[in-house]
């Protein structure tokens, strides 16, 4: 898709749908070739940036091995080994090297994240 389209549609940070679809139909032929009874998922989110209190849009982060545990009935901040800050509306589970921090109280990263995906899309980054 042309940087115009992208730009007319305001979409720039989505991912497109068949593009997670692509990124686990690759990831689980390639774990596949390896053992034969491969099951991914992938683990979708918006990175929150701090600097500018607000988050992305949502896109494939990382595909997680083992099955997909289903849709979480509340919304979820995870907080990565680097320290990267990322909120799901979906995900019950993240890579493992990933922690919850759903419940970390102000002031926290996963605090202003999950206060700044309350605002919709005013809690967007600037395109």
């Amino acid at each position: 898709m042309s940087d115009e389209r992208w730009e007319r549609t305001g979409r720039r940070h989505l991912a497109a749908p068949w593009m997670l679809h692509l990124a686990v139909a690759v990831a689980s032929a390639l774990l596949a070739g390896c053992n034969g009874k491969a099951r991914v998922h992938t683990f979708v989110a918006q990175r929150y940036h701090a600097d500018a209190d607000c988050l992305d849009g949502g896109a494939v982060v990382d595909v997680i091995e083992g099955s997909d545990p289903g849709r979480c009935p509340r919304i979820q901040c995870w907080v990565s080994s680097a320290e990267e800050v990322y909120i799901t509306t979906e995900a019950c589970d993240a890579p493992l090297d990933y922690r919850d921090g759903t419940s970390d109280e102000a002031p926290s990263a996963c605090a202003s994240a999950l206060a700044a995906q309350a605002l919709g899309e005013d809690g967007l980054c600037p395109r």
